[in-house]
């Protein structure tokens, strides 16, 4: 979780973990998780999500 909040050089490999662990939940709960998390993730991440 450190690293889909702040800007580090596994940033891009936490968004694709986090979008690969999306995919296999229901889409009103995903929508809210990413909704949540666009509030507090960095700018490389709001980008690749």
């Amino acid at each position: 979780m450190d690293d889909i909040v702040r800007d580090t050089p596994n940033t891009r490999v936490a968004a694709v973990r986090f979008k690969k662990f999306a995919a296999k939940g229901s889409k009103e709960a995903v929508s809210a998780m990413r909704d949540v998390l666009i509030d507090v993730v960095s700018e490389t991440v709001k980008k690749a999500i």
